[in-house]
C-alpha cells in the first residue's frame, strides 16, 4: 500500500510540472491543427480518389429541402483540410503577437476557436465522405 501511495504522490507532483508548462497549452492545439487536416485529406484521398470515368464528378453538399444540390470535381472535397492548415497557420502566425503582449484571454480565445473549427472540419469530412459512400 505504501508503495501505491509514493507512485501516486509521485504521479500527482509530475503532473503538476507537466501541466504548468508555459508553452504546453499552445503547441498541442498547433499540433492536432496539423495532424487533423494532413490525416483527414489522408481519409478524402483514399475514399474519394476516382476509380473509373465515371467517378469523375461526385456531389459534394446535401440540402435537406433539395436532396443533392452541389456536385464537383473530387478534389474539391480536399478544400476541407487545406481550411484547417489555413487556419492553423493564422493561428500560428497571431499567437506570439497576444504572447508577447501577455494576453491570456486572447491566448484562450484562439484556442478554443481553432479547437472549434478543427472539430467543425472534422464533422465535415465524415459527412462529405457518408454522402459519397
Amino acid at each position: 500500500m505504501r508503495q501505491r501511495r509514493e507512485q501516486f504522490f509521485l504521479f500527482w507532483r509530475a503532473r503538476g510540472a507537466f501541466f504548468s508548462h508555459a508553452k504546453w497549452p499552445t503547441r498541442s492545439p498547433f499540433l492536432l491543427g496539423i495532424v487533423l487536416p494532413l490525416v483527414s485529406a489522408m481519409l478524402l484521398l483514399w475514399r474519394l480518389y476516382p476509380r473509373g470515368e465515371s467517378e469523375v464528378f461526385i456531389p459534394l453538399h446535401y440540402n435537406v429541402f433539395t436532396g443533392i444540390d452541389r456536385y464537383g470535381p473530387w478534389w474539391l472535397g480536399l478544400s476541407i483540410p487545406i481550411i484547417g492548415l489555413a487556419a492553423t497557420a493564422l493561428h500560428g502566425a497571431l499567437l506570439p503577437r497576444f504572447e508577447a503582449y501577455g494576453s491570456r484571454v486572447m491566448i484562450g480565445a484562439f484556442l478554443w476557436g481553432l479547437g472549434l473549427v478543427h472539430v467543425g472540419l472534422a464533422v465535415a469530412v465524415v459527412f462529405l465522405l457518408l454522402l459519397n459512400s
